[in-house]
């Protein structure tokens, strides 16, 4: 009886143990896409190294001049993890020990675009994009489950933390060069010119909600959602 129950023992703890180690995601499938249903929240890279955090301004700046990865909570404040995770400069995501767990990427421009499209359009998937709660302008429908909490952003130059709970961004792994001439030497070095492409979503133009990319330093902080590759 008793090694009846020591095999059993060890059964068990091999089940927790493989448990504690496998990670599931709650995602959602939209069109031929699959989406994580939640804003990225890891802390290590995919190959088991720390991403370093970002706890004082001063690191946060560190980190963009010196084209290290970084992520933060907004606010510097944990309690904001639960609902829209963590904060990561482009870095992070374009990092060559991957930011996505095993089986997901980060999404490009056009994964996004696809995500958009499927959701009717840059004018009318607002709505079915946002949540149905969380939003302090308007909540959402969430007619497909892709679940957008607005986890604000955190600025590359000032570090200042900005809209949380009223507009989301979230960076896609799509680069970009400003060719912009500049009349400061300063704004010409791979600092200033390499971007990242980010989708905000909650914003409006001329009083209608619409989705849009741009491009930003690549020091800035922002939400991450990953797709199936």
């Amino acid at each position: 009886m008793k090694k009846v129950t020591l095999i059993l023992t060890i059964e068990f703890l091999f089940v927790l143990i493989f448990s504690s180690c496998s990670e599931s995601y709650n995602k959602v499938t939209i069109g031929e896409q699959i989406w994580m249903t939640e804003n990225l929240n890891v802390d290590k890279f995919s190959n088991g190294d720390p991403i370093p955090m970002a706890k004082t301004r001063e690191e946060w700046l560190e980190a963009g001049r010196n084209y290290q990865p970084a992520w933060c909570y907004y606010d510097n404040d944990s309690i904001n993890n639960k609902n829209y995770g963590k904060l990561y400069n482009f870095h992070a995501v374009s990092d060559p020990r991957g930011l996505a767990p095993e089986g997901w990427k980060i999404p490009s421009a056009n994964d996004w675009e696809v995500l958009i499209t499927n959701a009717g359009g840059v004018l009318d998937a607002d709505d079915k994009l946002k949540n149905t709660f969380g939003w302090d302008n308007e909540n959402g429908s969430n007619e497909i489950g892709f679940s957008a909490n607005a986890g604000g952003t955190r600025y590359w130059n000032t570090t200042e933390f900005r809209k949380l709970r009223r507009v989301g961004y979230w960076w896609t792994s799509t680069s970009k060069i400003d060719n912009k001439k500049s009349n400061y030497e300063r704004f010409n070095t791979p600092f200033w010119r390499e971007k990242g492409v980010y989708f905000v979503i909650g914003i409006k133009y001329n009083g209608k909600k619409k989705i849009c990319s741009f491009d930003e330093y690549k020091g800035a902080g922002m939400s991450v959602r990953l797709i199936k590759e």
